[in-house]
């Protein structure tokens, strides 16, 4: 079965490399510049235990056209949620009629958006961990995490073998909305990484980084109690106990987390590489659904929407955005609360 990969970012070429390593027919469709770099290079991605998965160029076919994937039975959409309508307008004209596109996307939003192009041949799906560019070129899986896909179509099992040959670790899922929306509780600390310009760990061992992150938590845990969406275990990391766990003392939360966090000394946050890149984030589709969702219900969030201002704010900055200690960020999101 030929698989196509939408989007030539972190995640689409990391997955990638796992397919054509395995020798999966695979087809990337990707911008220019990233198709003519994987010319040069090919793409090697490491996992978190470090595996090494490489492809070299004559190992999949590379285009920059949705066209090159009319042959496609699964085509996994890994571009960014705010490109999730452009992504389908290319691709609805090509895919084939036994296709079915799967979502790799943050957000929640995404699968009533790719249903609303070709109807319910769609699987959703959610990535718990982060991807970054190496030094060397390498995609490095940097936390720990397993892929999970939804068991709404059939042949959603189908794809789950094939991804495992290849040596990626899925689930099969049957309540994919509350996965998505406990990966998205868990995706609130990207606003806050990418406002403090340092690594995960980093941040995650400052007291009032934690206690800012803690906040925003708590508030979308209440808007999702309010509006009766449940939270499920992502990883080791249950939802509800992370506020709790984020305002221990540094040396309790140092011996606890290790326990159960999983991150490598120089991962960061998608969101703090797109500011740094000066590319617009995805805040609308983490924070922004929290405050969406509690507008629905009548609910205040200021924390959340003050993280919102702050990431828009740093967006016309432009790459050279200015970080917020975490002492102001906490002063500025405590004084909310008052």
């Amino acid at each position: 079965m030929k698989i196509g990969v939408f989007g030539g970012g972190l995640i689409g070429c990391y997955i990638t490399a796992h397919l054509a390593h395995s020798a999966i027919p695979t087809v990337l469709v990707a911008r220019n510049y990233a198709v003519n770099d994987i010319k040069q290079h090919g793409i090697t991605a490491r996992d978190i235990s470090g595996g090494k998965f490489h492809c070299h160029p004559s190992d999949l076919e590379l285009a920059s056209e949705a066209e090159a994937l009319k042959e496609c039975g699964f085509v996994l959409l890994c571009v960014k949620s705010q490109h999730t309508g452009s992504a389908m307008e290319q691709l609805r004209p090509h895919l084939n009629a036994a296709a079915a596109v799967v979502s790799l996307q943050n957000g929640v939003r995404n699968l009533k958006s790719i249903q609303d192009f070709i109807g319910n041949r769609v699987i959703a799906g959610m990535v718990p961990y982060n991807v970054i560019r190496a030094e060397d070129g390498s995609f490095c899986q940097v936390t720990a995490g397993t892929l999970a896909l939804a068991d709404d179509l059939p042949k959603a099992r189908d794809l789950i073998r094939l991804l495992r040959s290849c040596q990626l670790a899925v689930d099969l899922v049957r309540d994919i909305q509350s996965v998505q929306w406990s990966k998205l509780v868990l995706n609130l600390n990207n606003s806050v990484n990418a406002l403090s310009r340092q690594p995960l760990r980093t941040m995650l061992l400052n007291p009032n980084y934690r206690r800012v992150l803690a906040i925003v938590q708590q508030e979308a845990l209440g808007v999702l109690k309010t509006a009766g969406i449940r939270c499920t275990a992502i990883g080791k990391l249950y939802p509800p106990m992370l506020p709790a766990l984020l305002r221990l003392p540094t040396p309790l939360f140092r011996m606890i987390a290790k326990a159960s966090l999983n991150v490598q000394p120089t991962a960061t946050s998608s969101m703090q590489e797109d500011l740094k890149a000066g590319k617009p984030t995805e805040i609308d589709y983490i924070n922004g659904e929290v405050i969406k969702l509690a507008t629905q219900l009548d609910i205040a969030t200021p924390a959340n929407t003050l993280l919102v201002k702050l990431i828009r704010a740093a967006e016309n900055q432009g790459a050279g955005f200015q970080s917020l200690s975490g002492t102001e960020l906490f002063h500025r999101i405590r004084n909310l609360q008052v």
